[in-house]
Order: structure tokens, then sequence, then C-alpha cells
């Protein structure tokens, strides 16, 4: 709900799962809003309008077993994807970065290369329809950030014992082998 406090449920234990289902905010990635804000939705480059969805910790997403592996580049062994379904392959390293449940591949598909203008417009359309979810960062200070200008979504692969790698889209620009604290609250997308 608007003007709700969500610092107050700061947790910095990434070992604890989390999710966020409520209003995003707009504010830039570097600002946050310990309140929550007006939107609950995204628009994508070719103007259609989504839901963000509900963030997820990394633990979470993982079904628990985020923080079971920490060799970078290892897959997490579950996620809350349902069954058939899992997180996609992220980072760069391991068995894993440019197999065909990865971000690398289905970009490299399409003919897409992450870090290159105007390619963050591609994947802000359809098929793909990624939108600027934002992110709650429970584990840090308990804001709200980024929603319609950037999207973090978590990958099956971990870089560390408490970060591992996400994808995120910005503006013009998309990474698949960017990485992020466990303890930060993002999107999913299941393949």
């Amino acid at each position: 709900m608007e003007g709700t406090d969500v610092s107050v449920y700061v947790d910095p234990n990434i070992l604890h799962d989390h999710t966020y289902y409520g209003n995003g905010c707009e504010v830039q990635w570097d600002v946050g809003s310990p309140t929550a804000c007006d939107k609950r939705t995204a628009v994508t480059y070719d103007n259609e309008t989504l839901s963000m969805g509900t963030y997820y910790s990394y633990q979470a997403a993982s079904s628990g077993s985020g923080t079971s592996v920490s060799t970078d580049g290892a897959k997490v062994p579950d996620s809350f994807c349902p069954l058939g379904w899992q997180l996609p392959y992220g980072g760069t390293v391991g068995d894993y970065y440019d197999k065909s449940k990865s971000w690398r591949y289905l970009f490299n598909t399409y003919g897409l290369v992450a870090s290159t203008n105007p390619y963050g417009n591609s994947v802000r359309s359809y098929p793909f329809s990624y939108i600027g979810s934002g992110n709650y960062r429970i584990s840090s200070n308990g804001y709200l950030y980024s929603l319609s200008k950037d999207g973090d979504y978590n990958s099956a692969i971990v870089k560390s014992s408490s970060n591992a790698y996400q994808f995120d889209v910005g503006g013009t620009l998309f990474h698949v082998n960017r990485q992020t604290s466990m303890g930060f609250n993002q999107a999913n997308r299941c393949v």
C-alpha cells in the first residue's frame, strides 16, 4: 500500500527467505525510498503495461538452497519455479553460462549482444518484454528502488556465498553477468 514504511523490515541475514508483494518506487538506484510509492506496473519499450510482480530474496527464489553452494559459477539445486522450469543461467563462468537455459544463449540466438546499444530496447520489447521491475533491498536499508527504470532478475548461478549473478536491463543496455547481494529482493522469470 502506498505510504507503508518498508524500511522497518531490514534483515541482514541472507539465509532468511523473503518476498515482497506491494507497490514499488520509481526513484533512482542510488537514492531509494523507505516507503512504498503508488506504482505496481511498468511499461515495456513497445508500450505494454506489465505488473512488477513479486520481489524474491535469493534464498526464497532458490527454495532455500541459495547459500548451500558458494563456488563461482555453481548452480543452485532448486528454485521456486514450477516443475520442469528453472531460474535462467547467468554469469560467464562454470558449465552453464552459455547453455540453452541461459540469458546469454537466448539473446545470442536472437543476435542481441549484452551491453551494446540499442539492444536493451529489444529485450524490453516483445517477445522478451523485460520491464524495469526495480528491487527491494531488505538486507541493506530496506528501501525500494528503480521501478520503471532498471530491471533486476535473479539467476540460478551463484558468485559466492553471499552474491549471485543477475540479469539487469536499464535504459538501452542489458547485462547477463552482473552480481548482487543474495539479500536483495528481485524479480524472477522462469525458463
